[in-house]
């Protein structure tokens, strides 16, 4: 027999730790952070996690592939469905560190990026269009100069990620000895020609629909 009183106890959704929410679009945002899993001092994988991970996604400090270098950041496989839409937002900082007397300006471009939904069996779909930065110079003179670059893609259509499915994040990367991605996310001791390494990460926004 229902007697049509609320239950005391209702049911409790599922709990999810967002980083921040925007309550206008409906969305909840979780940061993930660039890593990268390095064996004999060689990158083998890299990921996107939600903790800050104390290591490197550029462990060699430069690109000198010819044309370039192409990066990709996975996610773990998600275990439930989980629906993205709406605004993401991904940080790169970039650096480049000129010995004194090296002889030649420095310079680093990263294209197309762009978030991708990977599907089980590895096909994959983009979540967003490409963007390009602009190029990153700095002149012979010696020194380190460093900048953060914010990408926003604001055409996430409502998408369901499946149970098994991962989000990537790709780059291109072309760049001279020297110069690359800046992850130090813990500020650690580190230098690169004599110069110190800032605190600085690499880090994707990225939006969720909230049950609301």
């Amino acid at each position: 027999m229902t007697l049509g009183i609320p239950s005391l106890f209702p049911p409790r959704g599922e709990l999810i730790n967002f980083d921040w929410r925007d309550i206008a679009s409906g969305t909840g945002i979780i940061e993930f952070f660039g890593s990268a899993m390095t064996l004999s001092g060689t990158v083998v994988s890299r990921h996107l996690v939600e903790e800050i991970i104390d290591c490197g996604v550029d462990e060699n400090h430069g690109y000198t592939q010819d044309p370039e270098a192409t990066l990709t950041f996975d996610t773990v496989e998600f275990i439930i469905p989980r629906t993205v839409k709406g605004i993401a937002y991904v940080s790169i900082p970039l650096y480049i560190s000129i010995s004194s007397g090296q002889g030649a300006d420095q310079s680093i471009d990263v294209t197309n990026i762009k978030l991708i939904q990977v599907h089980v069996g590895g096909s994959t779909t983009d979540l967003t269009n490409e963007f390009d930065l602009e190029t990153f110079t700095e002149t012979a003179t010696g020194g380190f100069k460093s900048n953060k670059f914010l990408v926003v893609f604001n055409s996430i259509s409502s998408t369901v990620i499946k149970k098994g499915e991962k989000i990537r994040l790709s780059m291109d990367v072309t760049g001279e000895a020297k110069t690359g991605i800046l992850h130090n996310p813990t500020d650690r001791d580190l230098t690169i020609n004599d110069h110190t390494i800032p605190d600085s990460r690499l880090s994707v926004h990225i939006p969720f629909a909230l049950d609301i």
